[in-house]
């Protein structure tokens, strides 16, 4: 099974490519995708049970995929965005160094599983451009990290995209898209990292 996995910048065109995949290879394979719930931190009992309910997610979506025997498991944010993610709620105060260990080895074991990672990079200034227009249309979640230093600042955005890119040293498997592509461009270079050029077995 190839595990693909999307992440990186808000608004980068992760969703837009994961479903174009999605639809493009379920022609031919079979093929789940892993979409993040919609939970927000201030329905729980704290940050720690939200990560706890997200990473579970994520792991019974890689279990159920392997059982079924799918072809593909595509990831809209999976476990290499929660290795930044987690490290950067601990780095702020938001969960205990003990909960970063216990998560971070649960990420690691499963990081080892995605076969293709691919990181989605585009300048803050375009990242805060698009969130600004999906509010005119209602279309923006951002509100969900109110409360927390914000990631949707052109400085949050910034440490977010160094934070993504020293992960990007560390695994040299990581393909970085999105900056300075187009959409059609982008989802060939995908396609053809995935060897699915024409979608046939």
């Amino acid at each position: 099974m190839k595990v693909v996995e999307f992440f990186g910048i808000s608004r980068a065109g992760k969703t837009t490519q994961i479903r174009d995949l999605a639809a493009f290879l379920g022609e031919n394979y079979s093929v789940s995708v892993f979409e993040r719930p919609n939970i927000n931190f201030r329905d729980m009992r704290g940050m720690d049970e939200f990560h706890n309910v997200l990473l579970d997610s994520m792991i019974n979506a890689y279990e159920g995929a392997l059982s079924r025997g799918d072809d593909f498991l595509l990831y809209d944010r999976g476990f290499y965005d929660r290795r930044v993610m987690v490290a950067k709620d601990q780095s702020e105060g938001l969960i205990s160094d003990s909960l970063k260990g216990d998560l971070g080895e649960k990420v690691e074991l499963y990081m080892a599983e995605v076969t293709h990672p691919f990181l989605f990079i585009i300048p803050p200034s375009v990242s805060i451009d698009r969130m600004s227009a999906q509010r005119r249309e209602g279309l923006d979640n951002s509100r969900l990290t109110n409360g927390l230093k914000t990631r949707d600042s052109y400085e949050g955005i910034a440490e977010l995209i160094d934070d993504y890119r020293s992960l990007r040293k560390d695994y040299p498997k990581i393909v970085q898209v999105g900056n300075g592509h187009s959409i059609e461009e982008t989802t060939r270079l995908i396609r053809s990292i995935l060897g699915v050029e024409s979608c046939t077995k």
